[in-house]
């Protein structure tokens, strides 16, 4: 028999990312563990509104989101305590700009550009959608087919309320192939 949890989204573990925005001539950061992807092209990142980041986004409509790897915990944890309105995170990461003009974490496997389309705010939250306009992942986390395999890059997923960091777990086959 389950037991009723009560109305919580248990859809843990999430991927963890680090969300990147431009603070005058410097970036910066700020972990998130609330992303999701809509449809093909879009993604949406829930942050609590208070978070510092979120007017610099609103400035311009664009952000970054960066994956975390284990070897990135210790200065992504940092990043999830700092704040920005108070400390200077640019120091945190070494960073290239993309295409689109945005902080792109040199040591993330996988990052991408966005252009927010709207914000759709829920007591205590923005929540971010966007679309992407550049996806970049190292070439040493490519299969054979030039597709992202997600078991090379390695990226760290978020347990909520737990708060706990996870590894990527092992593939267990194909989509579309255990059907009976």
């Amino acid at each position: 028999m389950k037991k009723n949890m009560g109305a919580r989204p248990l859809l843990y573990p999430l991927p963890l990312v680090i969300i990147g925005a431009a603070n005058g001539a410097k970036p910066t950061w700020t972990l998130v563990g609330h992303v999701g992807v809509m449809g093909y092209s879009r993604v949406i990142v829930s942050l609590a509104q208070d978070h510092f980041i979120n007017g610099l986004i609103r400035q311009k409509n664009k952000l970054s989101i960066n994956s975390v790897t284990e070897k990135m915990l210790p200065d992504a944890d940092v990043c999830g305590i700092l704040s920005g309105k108070d400390d200077d995170k640019s120091f945190l990461f070494d960073y290239t700009l993309g295409d689109h003009g945005l902080p792109i974490i040199t040591v993330s496997p996988i990052s991408m550009e966005c252009t927010v389309e709207s914000i759709y705010n829920t007591p205590g939250f923005d929540n971010f959608i966007c679309t992407v306009d550049s996806a970049y992942a190292e070439k040493e986390c490519l299969n054979s087919e030039g597709e992202v395999d997600f078991g090379k890059a390695a990226t760290v997923l978020f347990e909520f309320p737990g708060y706990n960091y996870i590894s990527m777990g092992k593939v267990l086959g194909k989509g579309k192939t255990f059907a009976k």
